[in-house]
């Protein structure tokens, strides 16, 4: 059954509005659920308490856009533990979710009916065409964002979808704990927000987010998403393969320069395990040409003197930087 839900992050994405959301932000996969608060001060986000907690290997089954919840007891367990360690209760909170688990690609379209049910046919029926997934099963959500050079339509969507069953079943664990989630976000997005958020430039910006499932690249310009492509399966534990990564950075420069060529690209931001980081920095500086800088340059946002990752860390923050 299709639904109507909407994925609550897409139209509240790096800072399309004024108010920002609350500083409580959980992040899930299948390994881990996490917490992080993040107060606003005069001079930025801080760093107020931060948690992490292991799931059995057996919670989610595996899929090609997410699994399912399988061990609805070991979620279950895995949640208690970390509501039993953080300081207070959350009411209201945003969600981080792996690239894998909430995908993006973008549309060429004309003007879409006004209607909502119209509006989500044609949208359907474009994801269709541009994804290998049975549409009718996800939850999908539009933005429109900049046209490129050399577009047919006249207007571009940036489309954002995930398994319905799963999300809906995530919102429902956090419903039963109190909890509503005011916004749902991806990694390599909410990574954007914290890069955008550092830096403050309007220039084209990049992040390569890494994990043992694949990798993302995401692309935005004045804070707003240009392109973003994510590759299952082009990492693990013997690493990428180094022919196909160079080809794929290689060929989004080319579309990049293609499609953008009044935005330059002056450096790429790597968030990647640290054993991952010298063959990914050395495969974008070929591929795209540029500087890359890596996740730990942005670790004085995390005021603990090094005690924590800010690999596992900037995610959560970037989303509690997104305003709403």
């Amino acid at each position: 059954m299709k639904s109507t839900k909407s994925l609550l992050w897409i139209r509240r994405l790096l800072g399309l509005a004024s108010v920002p959301i609350p500083p409580h932000v959980f992040a899930l996969d299948a390994t881990s659920v996490s917490y992080g608060h993040f107060p606003r001060t005069a001079t930025g986000l801080e760093l107020g308490e931060f948690h992490r907690v292991e799931l059995n290997p057996e919670t989610f089954t595996a899929g090609l856009i997410g699994g399912a919840v399988q061990e609805e007891r070991s979620l279950r367990q895995g949640f208690d533990e970390l509501l039993s360690r953080m300081s207070a209760a959350v009411t209201e909170a945003a969600l981080v979710l792996p690239d894998s688990w909430l995908r993006i690609t973008f549309a060429e379209t004309a003007e879409l009916p006004r209607t909502a049910v119209a509006r989500e046919e044609i949208l359907r029926w474009k994801l269709k065409r541009l994804v290998p997934f049975r549409v009718d099963d996800l939850r999908l959500q539009s933005m429109e964002v900049e046209v490129l050079a050399g577009q047919e339509e006249p207007k571009r969507l940036l489309l954002a979808f995930a398994v319905e069953s799963l999300l809906g079943h995530l919102e429902a664990t956090f419903s039963a704990y109190g909890i509503r989630l005011g916004l749902v976000s991806n990694v390599s997005l909410s990574l954007l927000q914290a890069v955008w958020e550092r830096i403050g430039s309007d220039d084209l910006i990049a992040v390569v987010s890494v994990d043992e499932e694949g990798y993302a690249l995401a692309f935005a310009r004045a804070g707003r998403p240009v392109l973003h492509r994510y590759k299952a399966n082009g990492t693990g534990r013997n690493g990428a393969d180094a022919s196909k990564a160079l080809r794929e950075l290689k060929l989004t420069g080319a579309f990049l320069a293609e499609r953008l060529p009044a935005a330059e690209l002056k450096a790429v931001h790597l968030f990647a395990p640290e054993a991952l980081e010298p063959q990914w920095t050395g495969w974008l500086e070929e591929g795209l040409g540029v500087e890359v800088r890596l996740a730990t340059e942005l670790a004085d946002w995390v005021h603990d003197e090094g005690a924590l990752d800010p690999r596992g860390l900037l995610p959560l923050m970037g989303a509690a930087c997104t305003r709403v």
